[in-house]
């Protein structure tokens, strides 16, 4: 966008240089204007959906597939606990449906867990692992019913509210 002036031939180019860089300027500043005016509410839904997006590339990333999830979380689980107990035998039951995704951190996965030995129940409570590159999970936390009976409070450092209310629904 050029303005002529009838200027002085010494005065014309820095005018119209000027006038080009503050038309410009209000042009853009319009324009931003329009744009949020335009796209109020807007913003916001395209960045949750933008986040959502990441969060579901993270897990996708790190979330073993479902063919192998089920003998991947089995074998880390037996491998974890027996380094503590020795040979066991383990049940398990999730305490939240799917992974959760914070930032970008590993997706976390919550279950109850039951330890036995020889056929018999030595230990039980609640574990927080993570899924790693689509290969392994791994043990983050694991917090046994004795001591969520002894301090129910430190678990809500641990685990989501939700989950926190499920384990206590098992004292």
């Amino acid at each position: 966008m050029t303005v002529k002036f009838s200027l002085p031939a010494s005065d014309k180019y820095n005018t119209v240089i000027k006038t080009n860089k503050m038309q410009k300027k209000i042009f853009i500043f319009l324009l931003a204007i329009a744009i949020v005016e335009n796209c109020k509410g807007q913003i916001k839904d395209s960045s949750a959906a933008i986040f959502s997006q990441l969060q579901k590339s993270y897990v996708d990333a790190n979330s073993p597939d479902k063919d192998k999830f089920d003998r991947l979380i089995k074998r880390d689980l037996e491998h974890y606990f027996s380094g503590i107990y020795g040979h066991t035998v383990l049940s398990t039951e999730f305490l939240r449906i799917g992974p959760t995704q914070n930032g970008v951190a590993y997706p976390k996965y919550y279950l109850w867990v039951k330890i036995y030995k020889a056929n018999k129940l030595v230990n039980q409570g609640a574990a927080r692992i993570e899924a790693i590159e689509k290969k392994r999970f791994e043990v983050t936390d694991f917090v046994s019913i004795t001591e969520i009976r002894n301090n129910s409070k430190d678990i809500y450092s641990i685990f989501p509210f939700l989950v926190c209310e499920k384990i206590k629904s098992r004292l």
